[in-house]
């Protein structure tokens, strides 16, 4: 806008409309023009009306990174005015502002992406909203300030119920508004000291300094109210809850860490518990630690053969006669002793340890069944497999590889399934139930009525027994 003076020899003026022709021109040379006579210039001579009282001139163009972004130009009112010296001057000058230009921008432009950087690492892409990162910070500074006073503050983290079961109903963009409405309604609700962050995936946290666990409470229920109202996507209407865990520095916490973690534990806490609000209780926190230590005692006592096999006898109960038994293990502990499955075996299931305990079973089932035939009793005995052994693609092979080994008839082997794994997956469970029954293989359904299946689907398993569950019977 306006009148620019690039130089004004014997008061002449040249406008914008000069410096964009200027400009144009320029872009289509490589380096500084010396024209000696615009009226006599080809290029320049559609543009002498944009230059009245100018005879002659030198244009050196800007070029930054390979485009011209501008022009420098002294113009003449005589043809033949400018000399050498001055269009070297001009070159030089031209140059070293065009450097200047490029240097100025790539900084620009750094700090632009460092600035994008920064917050990419501490901002939330999806809800814009301060991601863990950034919550770790405001923590760190509450913390000293909080200690320094001798004032408490809480942190709440509340994690949307079911988010999966949107994102598989609807798709993952109905999730994605979910979770920008949730940040939301969170930040409509919060007090103005507070802070409000997405942690992960469904997960968000509150940060409220200077309060007690009653005043997050209160909090907590605040955000209860706002998610009664549906969240409403074109026409889609979708009712949200959460549950909420709440940690309170210095008791639960002095460090980012030990809040994070206490506030984290204090939300499964209210999961479990069936209720919306739990505030972190830290007698009823599992020993996972003795749990752990469990695993790898078990993981090396399969190894340095601990597990103890023992047989329950079936009997007819006509004639008192044993027909069969049912395989029980059992682990030898070199310090607690005798341990008996329901102490480990969902331990083992947990930690992936369940097909080399079954496997275990089995080959020490087939070792017994061979002695005893060798003593004149062929009895046949049942052997549990889990749900997690249903999943193992080379059970069967394995199954009969263990036949062949001992040389025991198949239908000395049976094999039990609970109801309730056979119904973890139907399909499956048919599909593997089959092959096994196609090698010979005794199949039982074990706790029959405790699960949802139906007759109908009961009459497609191959199995040759069901035992009733005691509380079907009732």
């Amino acid at each position: 806008g306006g009148r620019k003076a690039l130089g004004q020899p014997d008061g002449i003026e040249i406008d914008c409309h000069q410096l964009d022709a200027i400009v144009r021109l320029q872009a289509r040379q490589e380096g500084p023009e010396r024209v000696e006579r615009l009226d006599a210039d080809s290029a320049f001579g559609k543009q002498l009306a944009y230059f009245p009282g100018c005879a002659c001139g030198v244009f050196c163009p800007l070029r930054v990174e390979g485009t011209v972004i501008g022009a420098i130009a002294i113009m003449g009112a005589q043809p033949d005015a400018m000399i050498a010296d001055e269009v070297a001057l001009l070159t030089q000058l031209a140059n070293d502002l065009a450097i200047g230009i490029s240097t100025h921008r790539a900084r620009a432009q750094q700090r632009r992406t460092q600035e994008a950087l920064h917050r990419l690492t501490r901002y939330d892409a999806l809800t814009d909203l301060p991601n863990e990162t950034l919550l770790a910070e405001h923590l760190i500074d509450t913390i000293e300030h909080s200690g320094r006073l001798g004032q408490s503050f809480c942190i709440l983290q509340a994690n949307i119920d079911r988010l999966s079961e949107i994102n598989l109903a609807f798709g993952f963009a109905y999730g994605d508004q979910v979770l920008r409405e949730f940040g939301n309604r969170l930040q409509a609700v919060v007090p103005e000291v507070g802070t409000v962050a997405r942690l992960r995936g469904d997960e968000f946290a509150i940060l409220v300094p200077d309060c007690d666990a009653a005043v997050m409470t209160h909090v907590a229920q605040d955000v209860e109210k706002a998610l009664q109202t549906p969240f409403r996507f074109g026409e889609v209407s979708l009712d949200v809850s959460a549950r909420f865990g709440i940690a309170v520095y210095p008791d639960h916490g002095r460090t980012p860490h030990e809040l994070l973690r206490s506030v984290d534990i204090a939300v499964h806490q209210a999961s479990q518990r069936s209720s919306e609000i739990v505030v972190y209780d830290a007698t009823r926190i599992p020993d996972h630690s003795s749990r752990l230590k469990l695993v790898g005692e078990l993981r090396s006592g399969i190894r340095a053969g601990e597990l103890r096999l023992y047989l329950q006898p079936k009997v007819e109960m006509q004639t008192g006669r044993v027909c069969g038994a049912e395989a029980l293990v059992r682990w030898m502990h070199p310090v607690n002793g005798l341990v008996g499955p329901a102490d480990f075996i969902e331990l083992a299931e947990n930690a992936g340890l369940i097909d080399s305990i079954t496997i275990w079973v089995i080959d020490a089932v087939l070792e017994q069944i061979r002695t005893l035939q060798q003593q004149g009793f062929a009895l046949p005995v049942s052997v549990n497999l889990s749900v997690r052994n249903l999943h193992d693609e080379d059970l069967v092979r394995k199954v009969c590889h263990l036949l062949a080994t001992y040389g025991v008839p198949a239908g000395l082997l049976e094999l039990e399934v609970t109801e309730s794994a056979a119904m973890d997956d139907p399909v499956l469970a048919l599909a593997v139930l089959q092959d096994l029954r196609r090698e010979g293989i005794l199949l039982s359904i074990d706790d029959f009525g405790t699960g949802y299946s139906s007759l109908r689907y009961l009459q497609k398993l191959p199995v040759d027994y069901i035992k009733i569950d005691q509380s079907f019977v009732r």
